[in-house]
């Protein structure tokens, strides 16, 4: 019964990462914080979707929305903005 539970707690993980994943993986091919961060803020806003509908809402998903919708309003707004080297350690985790 552990081991059940235990694999059902894996991929829930993998939904509350899956913003972050596409914004590694996005600025490390295109090298835009621009993008990765359009594409954080689409995954989260269908993460937090799919989780609403579950009736299933997470504050960390909630949070990660936010963060990535303000991130995308800065980078569209100010290309060159200060906070950018900021975000450059998100997308280089190895």
């Amino acid at each position: 019964m552990r081991m059940k539970a235990a694999r059902a707690v894996l991929p829930d993980y993998l939904v509350t990462l899956a913003p972050w994943l596409g914004y590694i993986a996005l600025t490390q091919v295109t090298d835009s914080w621009r993008l990765g961060f359009l594409i954080g803020s689409a995954v989260s806003t269908g993460v937090v979707t799919w989780r609403t509908l579950r009736r299933d809402s997470r504050f960390m998903d909630l949070g990660t929305l936010c963060y990535c919708a303000a991130m995308s309003a800065v980078s569209l707004a100010f290309p060159s903005s200060p906070l950018r080297p900021f975000n450059v350690p998100l997308r280089c985790p190895w």
